[in-house]
């Protein structure tokens, strides 16, 4: 029995780690994911010329690791309407950049602010003297 006791004692620390490396790794992964969904179906409207859409967005937290916040866009005079930032508790702010797509963004309050959970987001691509760029809301 003290034998094992041992073997727990000194295998327990690892397994621990491996698991928060895994949920970390997994939660991260998943978060970026749903954004590049978001991104490319927003990306598919705006070259396509315009429209209005619905997405469903599900932003889900790991076991021990969770969502703070996710920002999309930023007032259009900024280069945050050109960004997704996102950052789970305990951690600094990441940013994705969208220059890349041409993909501006922007909601009523300059940027869409997001928890954990599902929400959805309309959105209408709308045009100002710099070009297209996405209007955001939810309800």
């Amino acid at each position: 029995m003290l034998l094992f006791a041992v073997v727990i004692a000194i295998s327990l620390p690892m397994v621990l780690s491996a698991f928060e490396t895994y949920d970390r790794l997994r939660a991260e992964d998943d978060l970026v994911n749903e954004i590049a969904r978001f991104v490319n179906i927003s990306v598919l409207y705006l070259d396509a010329g315009g429209g209005r859409a619905d997405i469903t967005v599900r932003l889900r937290d790991g076991v021990l690791r969770h969502i703070d916040f996710v920002e999309f866009g930023g007032p259009l005079d900024s280069p945050q309407c050109a960004s997704i930032r996102y950052r789970f508790i305990g951690d600094d702010t990441r940013y994705l950049t969208l220059e890349d797509y041409g993909l501006r963004m922007t909601a009523s309050d300059g940027s869409l602010r997001l928890s954990s959970g599902t929400s959805e987001i309309h959105f209408e691509v709308r045009s100002d003297g710099l070009g297209a760029y996405l209007y955001l809301s939810i309800d």
